[in-house]
């Protein structure tokens, strides 16, 4: 893994001011009043904030009365205002979503919309996602586009900005082939007798190919004299009872 390639592309993706929005900051809110273009909605019984009728689009039949979420995106801004969003609701929950993904490492389905330099920009209950070019597959990738519109199963590897998520494809593959791995291993005991044929020989052994997995045969495991060289004892695709 070319570590340098891929913190370059994440620090350029994650190169924001923002913060990491917290779902905790989301609450209900009651219309009040619809004064031109704004609707004031009561928050929290203490006061009443104005929110731009164009923030409410998703809302049908707003009115006096109307619940509502909304994100607190600012307590006090310039002019000494709450700053509240309804749009942005959903974008929290889903980075909120994603932030218990990487804590508990979950694999999650990406939809990947279009390519960049880097690697892929793909999206996650609507949320816009980074997959770095060299966490797509465990070998080098050389063609992005045959990528665009499938759907990847991907683990969060890196979000701390609004927006910015990095996700890895390639941790998904190299844990399956790991479980798999573990799985083939469980098929073997000591004292079985097995058979393999012969795909590599080293100065210090020879790899036996078991069917699904490859085993070592020390050279001091060949023979019960002492062996000078592996190749004196077995031949490249030799079959051998071990």
């Amino acid at each position: 893994m070319n570590n340098g390639v891929i913190d370059n592309s994440i620090d350029k993706y994650l190169d924001s001011e923002n913060l990491y929005p917290d779902s905790s900051f989301i609450t209900d809110v009651t219309v009040v009043d619809i004064v031109n273009d704004y609707c004031i909605v009561d928050y929290n019984g203490k006061s009443t904030v104005a929110i731009d009728l164009s923030d409410l689009k998703d809302i049908p039949n707003i009115c006096v009365g109307t619940k509502f979420e909304v994100y607190v995106s600012k307590i006090d801004d310039s002019n000494g205002n709450i700053v509240l969003s309804h749009k942005d609701v959903n974008k929290v929950k889903a980075l909120d979503y994603i932030k218990k993904a990487l804590q508990n490492n979950t694999i999650l389905p990406c939809v990947i919309k279009s390519k960049i330099t880097g690697g892929l920009l793909g999206e996650i209950n609507g949320l816009g996602v980074f997959l770095p070019v060299s966490l797509i597959e465990i070998n080098e990738v050389e063609d992005l586009d045959k990528y665009v519109g499938s759907t990847l199963d991907v683990m969060v590897v890196k979000t701390n900005r609004v927006n910015n998520v990095i996700v890895s494809r390639r941790a998904v593959l190299e844990n399956k082939i790991k479980i798999e791995k573990q799985e083939l291993i469980k098929q073997f005991s000591p004292g079985q007798i097995v058979e393999g044929v012969v795909t590599n020989i080293t100065p210090y052994g020879a790899f036996i190919n078991l069917g699904d997995v490859n085993g070592l045969l020390h050279i001091t495991d060949m023979s019960w004299v002492k062996v000078n060289k592996p190749s004196d004892i077995v031949h490249m695709n030799e079959k051998k009872k071990l």
